[in-house]
């Protein structure tokens, strides 16, 4: 299910380019029905040394093909459409590995983004004066290199992404072993065991954070299907589960607070996933029997406790928390439910999924992200 939520907070709003943007990617179906049928990229030389390049940057995972030609397409329109059509590149496309550009550029990205993977432009042609926009996108580096703002990067890969998701039921940046991912990260999510519930040990080498709602019929499946299968690897100390929140169906709202409010009073996550199996049983059974969904939290809780749980005064806390993960989901560019971090306490890396994973895809992350030097 794709989350519709207006930017705020830090993230850059009411900015004319982000306007232009989405105006371009709705109006760009042709070209993107274009795009997905061929395989223009280039690579393995010097981008950096092309002028008029979009030198896609890749960190753990390689990228997204087709998703960074349409970048590249839509970053092309809006300097032209800025420059009132005085600028009026087409870029060449290619990338490079993180670890095989200049050190000089390779330092500034390190402290720049946490991750991968993004994009420069290399380009002696740009005119700030002509196309303000590119202030408002990028920092120059030099004379031809353009870094993008680490906001307005985070904003036109969430607005690509959120197109591409509802017209083409694809949303990915990059991909590993054959698992399409969004991105991969350098920051590991927030993990406070009083806060969230986490099953499995705290010293696990690997974490599977989970940001869910109670009425997203793709996690229920995720908890039939796949979640079954890496039980060993929680018992056995190898992976970890952490559950977040994260409100795509405005109906879950209600349950979900109640749920974070027990968890906060009791801290049983034990408790926590044990309702959500009972909740997703329903869930599927009701949509099987083209019944509209109702979850009664309350009743599950009660029946798995044998009594009911007073949460009075911790209703406030509960949205707070609810609050936090959804915006912590919205910056890992996590688009709907369920949206998925498997993270690596090891090599300090994590991929970001949305969507049905199967267990042995789960594995296949591991594996590789355990192999990253």
């Amino acid at each position: 299910m794709v989350v519709h939520k207006q930017l705020g907070g830090t993230i850059v709003n009411k900015k004319i380019i982000i306007i232009v943007i989405a105006l371009i990617i709705i109006a760009s179906g042709v070209y993107v029905a274009w795009i997905f049928q061929r395989s223009l990229f280039g690579g393995g030389e010097d981008c950096l040394s092309k002028n008029n390049a979009l030198v896609v940057i890749y960190r753990y995972a390689q990228p997204a093909k087709e998703t960074f030609q349409f970048i590249s397409y839509v970053l092309s329109e809006v300097i032209r459409s800025n420059s009132s059509n005085s600028i009026n590149i087409q870029f060449t496309l290619c990338y490079m590995d993180f670890h095989s550009i200049p050190a000089d550029i390779r330092q500034e990205l390190e402290t720049r983004f946490d991750f991968y993977p993004i994009f420069v432009l290399n380009s002696a042609d740009l005119d700030i004066a002509k196309a303000p926009v590119l202030d408002t996108l990028f920092d120059r580096l030099g004379n031809s290199i353009y870094v993008p703002k680490y906001v307005p990067l985070k904003e036109l890969y969430y607005i690509t992404l959120n197109y591409l998701l509802q017209n083409y039921n694809q949303a990915y940046l990059t991909e590993v072993n054959g698992v399409y991912a969004l991105i991969a990260t350098l920051q590991r999510p927030a993990t406070n065991t009083s806060v969230n519930p986490i099953v499995g040990s705290p010293d696990a080498r690997f974490y599977i954070y989970i940001y869910e709602d109670v009425y997203c019929p793709v996690c229920a499946l995720l908890y039939q299907n796949t979640l079954p299968k890496l039980w060993n690897m929680v018992n056995n100390g190898t992976a970890a589960l952490v559950l977040k929140n994260f409100i795509v169906h405005p109906q879950a709202y209600s349950a979900q607070q109640y749920l974070t409010a027990v968890f906060l009073k009791t801290g049983n996550s034990s408790l926590v996933v044990e309702v959500m199996k009972s909740v997703y049983d329903k869930l599927l059974q009701d949509l099987r029997q083209n019944k509209t969904p109702s979850i009664d939290i309350r009743a599950i809780v009660t029946e798995k406790l044998g009594h009911e749980v007073d949460v009075q005064g911790y209703a406030t806390p509960a949205s707070n928390v609810i609050e936090s993960d959804g915006w912590e989901a919205f910056n890992y560019l996590i688009l709907g439910t369920p949206g998925i971090v498997v993270w690596d306490n090891e090599n300090g890396v994590g991929l970001v999924i949305v969507g049905f994973i199967s267990a042995e895809d789960i594995v296949k992350v591991m594996d590789f992200l355990a192999k990253l030097d």
